[in-house]
Parts: C-alpha cells; sequence; structure tokens
C-alpha cells in the first residue's frame, strides 16, 4: 500500500509553508549557529543549480524576521535550532533578493528586469513592516537603494537589517552564456550590477548588520572586486559540506518514509548512482546527494508505487543544459579536449580556481573549477598538491554524453537519427537481438577518419553506444558499472523492470590485430563477466550479459555470455 500520508516537498523552497503544512522537513538549521559564529559582515555559499539554496535562504529569513518570533516553536519544533537559540535569533529586519527569476537576455531588458526585481523586493519590504516611505522608482536601482536605506533607518528604532540574495550571479551566468561583452560591462565601475552591490557594501556602515548570499560560481562576485570586497566566500569550507543537499543517513531516512518502498538498501544503491557523489570541500566527511533530485525520485514512488521512468527531473536537466554555454568562455586550452579527457574516464588534476580573472582571459584550472561549481564534476581526492576531480553520478554522466553528441556530430559532420538508434535499443531490449544496436554504432564509427582511430580505445565505444541509448526514453545507462567485483564496461538499465539489464564488455583491438590478440581479448572479457555474475547486484534484476569487440570500424566478434 503507497503510503499517502508523507509529504515530500518537491520543487517547495517556502520553509514557512512546508513546516506548517507538514511536509517532509531535513533538519538543517545547526548551520544557522555555524554561521552566527563565523561573525563575518557578509557570508557566500555556492552550490550547483538546484541545490536547495532558495529553502534555506527562506529558513534564514524565518529564523532572523522580527515578526517571526511568536511563530518560532511552531516553525522550528523539533530542530536542532529550537533547542540550541542563538542570540539573534528574530532580531532584525529582513531584505530578500531572488535574482533566479530574471529572464531577460540582455541590453536595456535585463537592466530594466533588474531594477523591477530590486524595486519589488523593496516594495514587499515597506508593506510588510508597515513602514511610510516612498521609493525613487524612476532612478537608478543604485539611487533607488541608496535614497531607501537612508529614508528607513529611522522606523528600524535600533535595529538592524540582515540582507538575503537568492542566486546571487543567476543573471550574470545568463550574459555569460551568449553576452560577454555585456557581462563585463555591468559589472565594471560604470555598470548597474556593481554599482547595486557597491550600495549595499556602503549600507553596512549603516543599517545592514550582516548579508547572506547565494549563487552558482564566484566569477560574477570576482568581477566586481573593489565594488563588493566585504563577502567571504565559505563554499570549500569543510563545516558547510553538508549544509545543502542529503547525506547517505539521511536519505535511508527519506526511503524509509515511503512504505512501498520494501528494500530499503536496493533503492538507496539505486539513488546513490544516479544523484550522489557531491564533495565540496576536501576535507569534507560526507558525499552529498543533490536534493532536488533525490525529492523528485521519492516522490514519485510515494504517488505511483516505483521509481519513474525518468530518473532525472526534466526541469533540473534543462538548467544543466542552459548553463552548458558557460564552457565557451575565453579559455586558453581547448574545451573540448578537456571535455574529452574527461569522458576516457580520467579525473583532472586541479588546482581549484577561488578567484577568477575572467577580463585576462581563463586557464585549465579555471575551466575544470567552472565545472566543479556547475555540478558537472566534483572532488575525488585530494592532498596538500592538489586534488582530481571527476562525475559525480549517472545524473551528470547523461550531461557529459549529450555533449560528447554535440562533439560527434560536430567533428564528423553528420546529424544523428534518433528514430533508428531508438529502433536498435528497444529490439535489443525486446528481441535480444543485438544486430541494430551495433549497426548504428558501425555507422558512426564508419565516420571516423583514419587519423582518428591512432588513439582509440574501448572507453570511445562506451561512448558511442552511450549517446545510441541516450535518444531512447526509460533506458539509462552506467559506464563503468559499480558491483562487488569490480566495474562494467556497460550496464543499460530499462526503467521497466520487465525488461533484463545489459551489461555488455566492450573490447577493442588494433586494426592489425592476430587470432590470438581476439581470443585473449575475448577471454579476457568473459573473465570479467564471469565474475561479475555472482554477485549480489545481479541477483537484483535479471541482467543478460554480451561480449563484443571492436576493431577499427567494425564489430568483429559478438556472443551473449552465458554461465
Amino acid at each position: 500500500m503507497i503510503n499517502s500520508i508523507i509529504k515530500f516537498p518537491k520543487g517547495n523552497a517556502n520553509f514557512k509553508e512546508i513546516r506548517e503544512l507538514g511536509f517532509l522537513y531535513i533538519d538543517k538549521t545547526k548551520y544557522i549557529e555555524n554561521i552566527e559564529n563565523e561573525n563575518l559582515k557578509s557570508i557566500l555559499i555556492l552550490r550547483p543549480r538546484r541545490f536547495g539554496k532558495s529553502l534555506f535562504i527562506n529558513m534564514l529569513a524565518c529564523y532572523f524576521d522580527i515578526k517571526e518570533s511568536d511563530h518560532f516553536d511552531i516553525l522550528f519544533q523539533n530542530t536542532y535550532i529550537h533547542e540550541h537559540p542563538t542570540k539573534n535569533r528574530n532580531a532584525y529586519y529582513v531584505l530578500k533578493f531572488n535574482f533566479s527569476g530574471l529572464t531577460g537576455k540582455h541590453g536595456k531588458e535585463l537592466e530594466t528586469e533588474f531594477s523591477m526585481k530590486v524595486l519589488d523586493s523593496l516594495r514587499k519590504f515597506i508593506s510588510y513592516y508597515d513602514i511610510d516611505i516612498m521609493l525613487l522608482e524612476h532612478n537608478s536601482t543604485a539611487r533607488i537603494l541608496s535614497r531607501f536605506f537612508v529614508d528607513v533607518e529611522p522606523y528600524l528604532k535600533n535595529r538592524k537589517i540582515y540582507v538575503l540574495i537568492d542566486e546571487y550571479d543567476h543573471f550574470a551566468n545568463e550574459l555569460l552564456s551568449f553576452a560577454y561583452q555585456e557581462f563585463t560591462s555591468v559589472t565594471n565601475s560604470d555598470g548597474y550590477v556593481r554599482a547595486f552591490y557597491e550600495e549595499l557594501k556602503y549600507a553596512t556602515e549603516t543599517v545592514i548588520a550582516k548579508i547572506f548570499m547565494t549563487g552558482v560560481s564566484p566569477i560574477t562576485l570576482d568581477s566586481l572586486t573593489s565594488g563588493f570586497n566585504i563577502s567571504t566566500n565559505l563554499s570549500l569550507d569543510s563545516r558547510f559540506n553538508e549544509m545543502l543537499g542529503f547525506t547517505i543517513e539521511e536519505m535511508k531516512y527519506l526511503i524509509s518514509m515511503v512504505s512501498s518502498i520494501q528494500d530499503v538498501d536496493a533503492v538507496l544503491a539505486d539513488m546513490k548512482q544516479y544523484y550522489d557523489g557531491y564533495m565540496f570541500s576536501v576535507d569534507g566527511k560526507h558525499r552529498i546527494f543533490n536534493p532536488n533530485m533525490a525529492l523528485y525520485y521519492l516522490d514519485y514512488w510515494q504517488n505511483f508505487g516505483k521509481q519513474p521512468n525518468e530518473i532525472v527531473d526534466k526541469n533540473i536537466l534543462s538548467d544543466y543544459q542552459k548553463l552548458e554555454n558557460l564552457l565557451y568562455l575565453p579559455y586558453e586550452s581547448d574545451e573540448d579536449v578537456q571535455i574529452q579527457n574527461i569522458l576516457d574516464g580520467n579525473h583532472p588534476e586541479v588546482n581549484l580556481t577561488e578567484m577568477f580573472t575572467i577580463h585576462t582571459g581563463l586557464t585549465t584550472d579555471d575551466f575544470y573549477s567552472l565545472l566543479f561549481y556547475l555540478g558537472y564534476l566534483t572532488i575525488d581526492e585530494a592532498d596538500a598538491f592538489g586534488m582530481t576531480l571527476r562525475i559525480p553520478n549517472m545524473i551528470m554522466q547523461k550531461v557529459f554524453i549529450k555533449y560528447f553528441r554535440h562533439m560527434l556530430e560536430k567533428q564528423l559532420n553528420f546529424k544523428s537519427d534518433t528514430s533508428l538508434w531508438k529502433k536498435a535499443v528497444v529490439t535489443f531490449l525486446n528481441n535480444d537481438c543485438p544486430n541494430l544496436f551495433i549497426e548504428e554504432i558501425e555507422k558512426i564509427l564508419q565516420r571516423y577518419p583514419d587519423r582518428l582511430f591512432q588513439n582509440f580505445h574501448e572507453r570511445n565505444i562506451q561512448q558511442i553506444a552511450d549517446v545510441i541509448v541516450e535518444a531512447v526514453t526509460g533506458v539509462d545507462v552506467d559506464l563503468e558499472w559499480l558491483n562487488d567485483n569490480g566495474y562494467g564496461d556497460f550496464m543499460m538499465i530499462p526503467s521497466n523492470a520487465t525488461y533484463p539489464n545489459k551489461l555488455i564488455e566492450f573490447k577493442y583491438l588494433k586494426n592489425s590485430y592476430s587470432q590470438e590478440q581476439l581470443e585473449r581479448a575475448v577471454q579476457d572479457a568473459e573473465n570479467q563477466l564471469r565474475r561479475y555474475h555472482s554477485t549480489r547486484q545481479m541477483h537484483r534484476q535479471k541482467c543478460d550479459m554480451y561480449v563484443m569487440v571492436f576493431s577499427k570500424n567494425k564489430c568483429i566478434y559478438v556472443k551473449r555470455y552465458e554461465e
């Protein structure tokens, strides 16, 4: 029986509503204490899109707002902060800015939208606190803000304002995506964005007590330089690693609340592949699940009694696709080469950039660092000499494969026929016949010029196969599928459990291979499949296993493995 009582706050960032209406809430209130103990004028926390930043901002608003004092027990009951309130509980007027909804592309349209966002926030503040002042609505944003702080001070009665800024860099990321020159103009000494933050900085000397900001990358803040040099970036601080997102223990609890889930560990293992893997500090203790993606999955199971057909909310995936254009900033090196390096399974060594100098050009470290901030990559390992990064999970793997498909089409000058790809995959799943699937791989390989085969290997075959499968709704791929006895090359995972999984061990031989080399490659693949066959993962769902050996642009050997 599906549990109809538990309410998951999928897509809901309204803390007050979540608490008053009884939605499930994972307690992150201890970080209020951590933030306050820092005793900093301004704090910045960066996390990828859809990572719970807005909910955290709204939680802070409820906690610090003087008008929410009478609701403290209701909103914060059974939380850490309820038992450990800080001295500044409900001590401030709260002024919130949210720039996530800006839709203007560039020029005056974006400037107007930015100004309207600021005006709307000021109007709400005046109305909410019943303050009798007028805004200079036909002036520049900076001028409006400056006059507001002067006029509002007498009404504060010796209290101060706590400023909360959600997605401080959203508009700037839009500009960076397609209007790089305009980005530089709005953040330079004469730009309206810089002028806005300068006024906030000036007001910290009078009416503003604290500023807390969230965003995706530090590029915008770095570009403001002296215009707003009071903020401390705590994004990489180990004490805040688990502030946003869910730890594995928190995920176990959430999964256990869905009564129709009988095997919590099995579901956790699946969700770990899809949504886990994020590490935001070299000294972090726990890897983190993307919270919005995890709640999407559990909310679907709560409503329908099974995992969703699509393991990622399309709205979330589109956010990452919008950010892809940020990969085309003026880097010193070829971004396609760096992406291919990641797709080849390498874990690039990086000195993580904390201060971007975008106006003077961006390095390879900057490129990988930006991928880290956007959530495409995460920390793999780290020591005193640097760190390595890796793709965190299957969802981000899908993003890279989409990019790889774009690279293929550009490099090989062809347009993919996804209808043929779908037919090939569905036939493979339905009839256990891989011939069409192999043919589609060969068609792509046959477009490769000879020079590209010089450094070719089985990982390239995996990527091409993944591109083909990715075109089919309801089938996922796990490259380097983790199991108790190692890593399987290529696991096809249909969302419909009536179809078996398909595990393929790919091998690639140079064009001048010998019969002995072929036999050795086949034996090696069969030995690997034999080890995987006995694992606990294999007993959870039926799985067909195949050996496929390619040489140059042809499949020279294919066989279903039978134990």
